[in-house]
């Protein structure tokens, strides 16, 4: 059995989509959550709502109010008796927090014992030990720190105008970030081959994190999608999500020909929210090209109208924006029966 705690704290791409926390009024009328399931045949959203809805709520309220002892063991406890409803392979809980939403938007990823084939995308954990002696990585990690601090500081993310890398996280217009261009700009393109073997072979997670995000500070976008592209199905859900998602923001400022578009079909069903979606995300942006139109229609389109039906709203959005853009229809996001004839009489 595999558990997955998709904590808030830990994990930068939730952080990024938070708000201030401590400013969120949140009435006794409003909804304190949602609950999507995804893709179990053993659990319904209902039974789970049925059996878990105060410990929904309470996970909810503590990552409101940022406790976070608290609601990491919430999340253990709630994951561990979902376990014993029936057979899995992997179970995750992933609480989301958005901007001027008081509302926890909580998804609980299954993969049912019988359905584990849909794991086998995991690649093997690395195990070696690297050295980095470029020293990037370090200054990446104080980089990222002071981002963060600035985050919980000001209760806010504040957005850069511009971004002088395929990939962004806080831009470098601050002061606090300044130094850092230059450095990145200058000393990520000599040393890409230790970069490349460090997010493919080192073991430490947060090292490969750091080694897709300065490598988007190479000097073509060709060039840092085909550093990471083999990490699209890495071991570490992190570092997945760190990988398609400086893919995707490469996608929305280059064209390429040969984008392995049947390897990003795959990740739209992905164990974990997060890879969907990021994957939705590179779709999103390899969609207006005709090149690849068709191959998303085929091998992605029955998918994208289940995902329709998430409720999450980091899903849900970019697949109807996705659907929309393909078959310039303007049906609506919940008219799932319009959507899935579409795409069934498009097929190529």
């Amino acid at each position: 059995m595999i558990y997955f705690y998709q904590l808030l704290v830990k994990c930068l791409w939730v952080i990024l989509y938070a708000s201030s926390m401590m400013s969120i009024a949140h009435p006794a009328t409003q909804r304190v959550y949602s609950l999507d399931v995804y893709r179990s045949k053993q659990l319904t959203r209902e039974q789970l709502i049925s059996l878990y809805s105060n410990d929904f709520t309470r996970i909810a309220r503590e990552v409101l109010h940022n406790d976070q002892a608290k609601w990491v063991k919430s999340i253990q406890d709630v994951t561990e008796r979902i376990d014993a409803l029936g057979k899995f392979a992997f179970i995750g809980v992933s609480p989301t927090l958005y901007p001027h939403d008081s509302t926890i938007h909580i998804t609980v990823d299954v993969v049912d014992q019988e359905d584990s084939s849909r794991l086998a995308y995991l690649k093997a954990k690395p195990m070696h030990d690297m050295v980095d002696t470029s020293g990037l990585l370090a200054k990446w990690k104080q980089y990222q720190e002071i981002g963060l601090n600035k985050i919980w500081l000001q209760g806010h993310f504040s957005n850069y105008k511009s971004c002088p890398a395929f990939h962004c996280l806080f831009g470098f217009e601050e002061p606090e970030y300044r130094p850092y261009k230059q450095l990145f700009l200058t000393n990520v393109p000599p040393n890409k081959a230790l970069l490349i073997r460090m997010l493919r072979h080192d073991k430490n997670i947060q090292d490969r994190v750091a080694s897709a995000y300065l490598l988007a500070h190479l000097k073509s976008g060709e060039e840092v999608i085909e550093a990471l592209t083999p990490s699209i199905s890495d071991v570490s859900s992190e570092v997945r999500n760190s990988v398609m998602r400086v893919l995707a923001m490469t996608l929305m400022k280059v064209r390429t020909k040969n984008f392995p578009i049947n390897e990003m079909m795959a990740a739209l069903d992905y164990p974990v929210n997060s890879d969907r979606n990021k994957a939705l995300l590179v779709v999103e942006s390899l969609a207006s090209d005709k090149r690849y139109q068709q191959d998303i229609i085929k091998r992605g389109g029955a998918r994208m109208v289940s995902l329709l039906q998430q409720t999450q709203p980091n899903v849900h959005e970019p697949v109807y924006r996705i659907l929309k853009k393909l078959s310039h229809q303007s049906y609506s996001d919940t008219d799932v029966n319009a959507w899935k004839k579409w795409v069934d009489t498009h097929q190529p």
